[in-house]
């Protein structure tokens, strides 16, 4: 049985867990631990993702769906303005070779209003490198800024202008990749929109934004 850390108020990880690029194992595979979100719609009520994977700019094997999420009022805590919402979800990625060339694509739905009885609408959507030109795993705690729609796998992470990414307020995905071994203990780690800090830009990413605040300074 996995344990709870809401339960456990008395566990902490370890202070040796830092995730980084790590040798990977393609038999064991890798796991996705989608956390919560940030910087959502006021409008939005609940919120899901579609998850999938692409090689070379296109769609690979099918698409996840994950548990639908409560739109909450944002933390009091530094991050992007807007509503949050827990995902508290992981995905194990079993036997996947590992390639430069993939990449885990993020689509965002949400309801708003009272439209609950309806399909969710397609809101943005996100990527996020998975392995290194070493064939790495690029394990992590990573924040992915959404972009708008139409999703577009064969476009660049780092690649982002101000139209490509969402409206403000800017809604964020707050995940960890962490290569099949390292995951049990992953599971203990505690689930809080307020860690938003915690978490980082994938570089491209990170760089892309830094000059756009550059160019608007």
């Amino acid at each position: 049985m996995t344990r709870n850390p809401a339960r456990d108020p008395h566990y902490l990880l370890p202070t040796t867990d830092v995730l980084g690029p790590a040798p990977y194992n393609p038999g064991a595979g890798f796991v996705i631990f989608y956390d919560f979100l940030r910087g959502l719609e006021a409008s939005w009520v609940w919120v899901q993702l579609m998850t999938g994977l692409a090689r070379d700019g296109r769609e690979s094997g099918g698409t996840t769906a994950l548990p639908p999420a409560l739109c909450l009022p944002p933390p009091p805590a530094p991050g992007p303005m807007g509503n949050c919402a827990i995902l508290a979800s992981k995905q194990p990625v079993p036997r996947l070779p590992p390639s430069p060339s993939v990449a885990l694509v993020c689509e965002l739905r949400a309801w708003q209003g009272l439209a609950w009885a309806k399909a969710p609408q397609p809101k943005a959507w996100a990527s996020l490198v998975l392995f290194d030109q070493n064939q790495r795993l690029l394990s992590g705690r990573w924040r992915l800024p959404f972009r708008a729609l139409p999703p577009d796998p064969s476009l660049s992470p780092g690649h982002l202008s101000p139209g490509q990414l969402n409206r403000i307020p800017q809604a964020e995905l707050f995940l960890r990749l962490v290569n099949a071994r390292d995951a049990g203990v992953q599971t203990l780690a505690e689930i809080n929109p307020a860690n938003a800090h915690e978490y980082q830009y994938p570089p491209l990413v990170r760089a892309q934004l830094e000059q756009g605040q550059h160019r608007c300074g």
